[in-house]
């Protein structure tokens, strides 16, 4: 059975690695796997995407339950603010 995932949230695809088709083998009822973020040097707030279930091809059922829906994911930002600024970097008001 080959499940394809859809993707939206506050998290730009530049965050994290989105895996597009998930593969579950003959025989088997689930599958895993990892989305991996990546790493930045940008101070962002909370950011978050979410992962639907977009299609299910194959699999041979006569009925496909999906539980649950979709599964939101955070992504919380590790960049310490002390170093947030560049030397360049300056900051005016108004």
């Amino acid at each position: 059975m080959l499940v394809t995932l859809a993707y939206q949230g506050s998290a730009d695809k530049d965050d994290y690695d989105a895996i597009k088709i998930v593969k579950i083998p003959k025989g088997q009822k689930e599958s895993s796997f990892r989305i991996k973020t990546k790493d930045d040097d940008e101070l962002e707030n909370l950011e978050y995407f979410i992962i639907s279930i977009e299609k299910i091809l194959g699999g041979g059922f006569e009925n496909v339950i999906v539980n649950p829906k979709n599964v939101k994911t955070d992504i919380n930002d590790n960049v310490d603010i002390s170093n947030a600024f560049k030397k360049d970097s300056f900051i005016t008001s108004c």
